[in-house]
């Protein structure tokens, strides 16, 4: 890959000093930085103990989504199911079925037996310690 990277090597120094505290941030402008030098992507790779597949799929992100997406990206993964309020009822009068069966009414989510076990007591616990924010 010989092509000019989108980010210069100012703009790397600075973000070198903005994340000097995250050391996978830090790699991954060590690596951009050596890519600037003019080093290939298998060499850079291997200075900063990468694979080079990895390299490529940096310098890719960097082109199709800029340095901001590149240096802090979207969360991965499975969004949670949702954030369900049960402030206004008492968690200590529902059986682990009725509890069920309210937060399917109200949310249309269905949690396990074990799910249930911990939510409610994460209820009575924050009730316990008077937190309204439950």
């Amino acid at each position: 890959m010989d092509k000019k990277l989108l980010i210069n090597k100012d703009e790397i120094e600075y973000y070198l000093k903005k994340y000097k505290h995250s050391s996978k941030l830090m790699k991954k402008l060590k690596f951009l930085s050596l890519i600037n030098c003019g080093y290939s992507v298998s060499k850079s790779s291997e200075m900063i103990g990468i694979t080079r597949s990895t390299g490529y799929s940096w310098l890719r992100s960097l082109e199709s989504h800029g340095i901001d997406e590149f240096l802090n990206p979207k969360r991965r993964g499975r969004p949670p199911k949702a954030f369900i309020d049960l402030s206004d009822i008492d968690v200590s009068k529902y059986t682990l079925s009725e509890l069920s069966n309210e937060i399917k009414k109200r949310y249309n989510i269905v949690y396990s037996k074990r799910h249930l076990i911990r939510l409610k007591k994460i209820l009575l616990k924050d009730k316990k310690n008077g937190d309204k924010n439950y």
